[in-house]
């Protein structure tokens, strides 16, 4: 949202006065003096919405924002044609975390102003952040009509169906991310995480190594990728991606755990428990490592140990 004094001449020469020279120390970024100046003009003028406005944008800029959004919140009730000082009112109560009157003070200023599409794009994050799901889309979709190519809305609303188990309009949306712009590697990322839950799995493999090729250091789609390796039986390149993986992050027990899976898999059994004893100690409640170790005893021929970790596995199960 943005943020700005007003100058506004008084009748009065004395509040006149005051009311520059709060504005001139604001300009000077002396929030301070600024405020208690204001404050001084609203002493004597305690209706004039402009300066309650005023008074706000030199609380939000001195980071006192509950008194920013009290300041707006009066500006724009007193005068409802401010529209900056609903946004701002409910800019400051995002800064507060205050998610939920933030929803009331946009709703409030887009009665006032309903093509005002930043205002409307914050209103669907918050929709999304609140759970409200349904709501955040309707938002995002409003926002798409006024601007079809606003990327924020096109994730948002691809997210927000992802929320609600609609998948093959969320996949519609990340494709359209990717229309506008075709290196952005968060959408080729849910993308192949959609394909391969959908079993397209080459598919899947195509966007990951899309997103790793534009950046190599974003994790997850190499993650994702090794996931699929192992459910499609291609081990080697599931171990080569995950001990990159390992590299990066030492001791995170679920790429330990799905490197043991690999491993294992592959016909490593001996390299294969060392890397799920490391989970385990990790993760001791992970039932699928001890049935995994189990596995890789008994064909090693450990029959005792491979009972013992089938007993743990099948205990935790039942929980």
């Amino acid at each position: 949202m943005a943020f700005g004094l007003i100058d506004w001449a008084f009748k009065s020469a004395k509040i006149n006065v005051l009311n520059k020279k709060a504005i001139k120390f604001a300009e000077k970024k002396e929030f301070e003096k600024a405020i208690v100046t204001f404050l001084k003009v609203i002493d004597k003028m305690p209706d004039h919405a402009i300066t309650w406005q005023n008074l706000g944008t030199a609380y939000y800029e001195s980071k006192n924002y509950e008194k920013a959004a009290e300041s707006f919140r009066t500006a724009f009730q007193m005068d409802s044609s401010l529209v900056a000082a609903g946004f701002n009112w409910a800019t400051s109560l995002i800064a507060i975390g205050n998610n939920s009157e933030a929803i009331t003070a946009l709703e409030s200023a887009l009665k006032e102003e309903p093509d005002a599409i930043q205002g409307r794009l914050e209103l669907a994050k918050l929709f999304w952040h609140e759970g409200k799901h349904q709501k955040a889309i309707d938002n995002f979709l409003i926002v798409l009509q006024k601007d079809e190519q606003n990327i924020d809305a096109i994730k948002g609303a691809a997210e927000a169906y992802l929320r609600t188990n609609q998948r093959t309009k969320a996949i519609k949306y990340f494709e359209k991310a990717l229309e506008v712009d075709p290196e952005d590697t968060y959408s080729l990322f849910k993308l192949g995480c959609l394909f391969a839950d959908n079993k397209k799995f080459d598919l899947g493999r195509e966007k990951l190594k899309k997103a790793l090729k534009i950046d190599p250091n974003f994790h997850d789609p190499r993650f994702m990728l090794a996931k699929i390796d192992i459910l499609t039986g291609k081990y080697p390149e599931a171990i080569k991606n995950l001990e990159q993986l390992n590299k990066s992050y030492p001791n995170n027990w679920e790429i330990l755990f799905f490197l043991g899976q690999a491993v294992g898999n592959s016909g490593d059994l001996k390299k294969a428990i060392t890397l799920l004893d490391q989970v385990v100690k990790l993760q001791p409640n992970l039932a699928d490592a001890w049935k995994f170790l189990a596995i890789c005893h008994n064909k090693l021929g450990n029959k005792d140990k491979a009972a013992t970790y089938e007993t743990k596995y099948r205990a935790m199960v039942k929980q």
